[in-house]
Order: structure tokens, then C-alpha cells, then sequence
């Protein structure tokens, strides 16, 4: 089964929407449901600081998300490498 994901906007107030250059923190709020009682997990991530929200197909596409926002160029790989 293909799996798709889907972002969209959704303003929110936060006091790190102030500051854009911290990197060190992320907050989501992930919604886990099943569209049917036998079918697929479906999964979505809205970011606290920005609002946005993206849409997964399933939980394996949720997982490789959060990775790849904690190893991305402001993840923690990121600072690591350029404390070195």
C-alpha cells in the first residue's frame, strides 16, 4: 500500500515562534488513529512551534519523519558536527 503525506498550516501561538534559531527543540503532537477497526495506522505531526501539521499513511512514514527532523541539517547531527 502506497503511502502518502500531506502538510498543512495551522497558526499557533508559542513563545519559540519568537526565536527561529532554536534547533535544539522540537514539540509535536502525534495523532495515531485506524480509519477501519482491522485496517492501517494512519498518524499525523503537528509542530507546536509552527503549527503545521503533516499527514502519514502509516506509522513506519511518521517514524522516518521524526528521524529524519532529528538528524536534518538543525537536528543533533548537525550540532554535533559543528562542535567539531
Amino acid at each position: 500500500m502506497p503511502t502518502t503525506t500531506q502538510r498543512t498550516q495551522t497558526p499557533m501561538s508559542n513563545a519559540s515562534n519568537r526565536n527561529p534559531q532554536i534547533y535544539n527543540y522540537h514539540s509535536y503532537l502525534v495523532r495515531i488513529w485506524r480509519d477501519k477497526p482491522h485496517g492501517g495506522w494512519r498518524a499525523s505531526a503537528q509542530s507546536v512551534q509552527s503549527g503545521e501539521t503533516v499527514l502519514f499513511g502509516d506509522v513506519e512514514s511518521l517514524l522516518t519523519f521524526l528521524q529524519s527532523e532529528t538528524l536534518g541539517k538543525h537536528g543533533a547531527g548537525a550540532a554535533e558536527e559543528s562542535a567539531q
